[in-house]
């Protein structure tokens, strides 16, 4: 699905240039479509504005308190930088190896030296996107230990513990909504109505064929 969606916008340019309902058709799959459209906006907003800067800004944000896991994730994978990130992937293969347990928030405190010393900063891009990868396919919520070649150091797997580390979320209360729904159908066709960007508002409904 990515090397699809890669294959259809594979530069800045590209992106920029399609229109939304491309990006969103080719998104499918790849998760949060939020997350599409404000690549979308990014890729017109650089190509219109700031392509000339876009490293400039990139580190701007990176040295920022605020600094987050897309900006490192853009430095790194992008332009080859030694920026280590801390996704929900990266954070399960490193607690895992250390052994650490720890609310979510103290967690990350903590794992991040540790995920700086992990980098390797020769290759910053392949590792990040390496780890990440691991953390998906091999060391994942049920993990496959007996494939893993990182058994032997791995703090959790010694100690039998690797279902309990890092320690789950508290969950949270899901709220309760109601919600109507109306289908209209005419003959071959059904009218569907395009969710807004923002609020609840109602935009016009258009026609698209039944199959």
């Amino acid at each position: 699905m990515f090397e699809r969606f890669m294959a259809a916008f594979p530069t800045p340019e590209a992106l920029a240039e399609a229109s939304e309902d491309q990006v969103l058709k080719l998104w499918q799959g790849l998760g949060y479509y939020t997350r599409a459209r404000n690549l979308h906006a990014a890729s017109q907003q650089l190509v219109s504005h700031f392509k000339v800067l876009f490293l400039l800004i990139l580190m701007l944000f990176a040295l920022s308190k605020n600094w987050r896991y897309n900006r490192k994730c853009h430095l790194a994978q992008g332009f080859n930088l030694p920026y280590a990130i801390l996704d929900g992937n990266v954070r399960r293969v490193l607690s895992r190896i250390v052994g650490m347990t720890a609310p979510r928030k103290e967690l990350d405190k903590r794992l991040i030296p540790i995920s700086n010393l992990f980098l390797c900063r020769q290759n910053p891009a392949d590792y990040t996107q390496a780890i990440m990868d691991f953390g998906a396919t091999l060391c994942k919520l049920k993990p496959n230990c007996e494939r893993c070649f990182m058994r032997e150091a791995c703090s959790a797997f010694q100690h039998k513990k690797v279902l309990e580390i890092p320690a789950k979320a508290l969950k949270k209360s899901m709220p309760v909504e109601s919600v109507a729904m109306l289908i209209f159908e005419e003959q071959d066709y059904l009218l569907l109505e395009k969710r807004p960007k923002k609020g609840s508002g109602w935009p016009l409904l258009t026609a698209r064929a039944h199959h």
